[in-house]
């Protein structure tokens, strides 16, 4: 298989005869953009990139959409329950057909004060990515 200019010139090899600039092996010491993490030498300047006969680097860009399910349970407590009656109990009376029996229903008004505690907790789900829908670029190189 013929070695392409390109492959020539990441691997040093003829770079006199390719006009190439020398270009390291290892990325040791050097700081990497995102960009580069993933090349296998860092990305030349415009003016290295224009005398190299090569080809050009390009940067991609790609939306995705990240997910992560939150589920939201709620959450309730009651603490200790304090009662006052007001005013005077009433009471109704009533007799049984037969005369045997009386039943006395006494009702009294109370209040009652609960002191209440309501929330949520929440649950963090798995996250998931999918690239975007319309397979456009999303503007992330505007948007910083």
């Amino acid at each position: 298989m013929e070695r392409t200019r390109r492959q020539a010139c990441r691997d040093n090899i003829g770079a006199a005869e390719q006009h190439c600039p020398a270009a390291p092996m290892r990325n040791e010491g050097t700081t990497l953009k995102i960009n580069e993490a993933y090349e296998h030498e860092p990305l030349r300047s415009p003016d290295e990139e224009s005398s190299c006969h090569c080809g050009c680097q390009r940067q991609g860009e790609q939306c995705v959409d990240v997910s992560v399910p939150l589920v939201l349970t709620p959450t309730s407590g009651v603490g200790p329950v304090t009662t006052v009656c007001r005013g005077q109990p009433t009471a109704v009376c009533v007799t049984a057909p037969d005369g045997s029996s009386c039943t006395v229903t006494f009702t009294q008004k109370v209040c009652i004060f609960m002191p209440l505690r309501f929330g949520v907790s929440v649950t963090e789900g798995d996250a998931t990515i999918a690239c975007a829908a319309d397979g456009r670029p999303c503007g992330c190189s505007e948007n910083g």
